[in-house]
């Protein structure tokens, strides 16, 4: 599953596990994850620790040039 939105995480997580939870066979997700006046760095670790409870047992994130306001989420059962 590849997601690069810009939308507020808090909108778009939620979603993204709504549609994994609806196909289960989807086994790796993509996430552009956007920060900015609402997202803060400090946010992400809880970002992740809902993948972690999804089912995702490799998560990963990087942060990306662009404008470094975007971190690339990576998440694999």
């Amino acid at each position: 599953l590849l997601c690069d939105v810009n939308l507020d995480p808090y909108e778009v997580i939620p979603q993204l596990l709504r549609i994994l939870e609806l196909k289960p066979e989807i086994k790796t997700v993509f996430y552009t994850l956007k920060i900015g006046k609402k997202v803060k760095i400090r946010d992400i670790p809880d970002f992740l620790v809902r993948f972690e409870r999804a089912g995702f047992n490799k998560i990963k994130a990087t942060q990306l040039p662009s404008n470094r306001s975007e971190i690339m989420v990576y998440c694999s059962k």
